[in-house]
């Protein structure tokens, strides 16, 4: 599906990851560089706490809307990771700029993100998307997750359920989304 897709909407051939960690990656593209304790993967907020301004700083200063849509959060803002949720996959959770108050109202959990029920599927119905969106699938459905072929036929399969769900909502055919995959 991946390969179907790149074919007909286009693929960014001249893109890189900062570094090989993911934390460290969703970091850099948040906030354009991330802190040198990252590429070990995060495995606290602590470990990862980073001052740098960052897109969801610059969004909220300027009045405008976002939210993260993190599948298998177990709650709001939940800073350990656990099950098949891992925080390094949750850039939101490490920057310091943000209050509890906007990281509990923005960043929220999703049972399933390709499931026609929840905060993410209402959004989308409602045409209720903010200005940005951040959504992260769960360590079963990433490529992260299991290893070897089956778990990027997850991911593959996730994302191709996901995009469905996406594209045959009014938000997507009103033409007011746009969707970024990036690894």
């Amino acid at each position: 599906y991946q390969t179907s897709l790149a074919a007909q909407c286009g693929s960014a051939t001249a893109m890189f990851g900062a570094t090989h960690a993911s934390a460290a990656n969703y970091l850099a593209v948040s906030a354009g560089e991330y802190p040198p304790s990252s590429p070990a993967g995060c495995g606290s907020v602590a470990a990862c706490a980073d001052a740098s301004d960052n897109l969801y700083h610059q969004l909220s200063a300027a009045g405008q809307s976002w939210r993260g849509y993190v599948e298998s959060m177990p709650s709001p803002c939940a800073a350990t990771s656990g099950g098949s949720y891992k925080i390094g996959h949750n850039p939101i959770l490490f920057y310091t700029d943000l209050t509890s108050a906007q990281c509990q109202a923005g960043d929220l959990p999703a049972d399933s993100l390709t499931a026609a029920s929840g905060v993410f599927w209402d959004d989308l119905q409602n045409q209720a998307l903010p200005a940005f969106s951040w959504v992260t699938p769960n360590l079963d459905n990433d490529g992260d997750g299991p290893a070897g072929q089956a778990g990027l036929q997850a991911a593959d399969t996730w994302l191709q359920n996901f995009l469905g769900l996406v594209t045959q909502s009014p938000s997507y055919q009103a033409g007011n989304t746009l969707v970024l995959v990036t690894y």
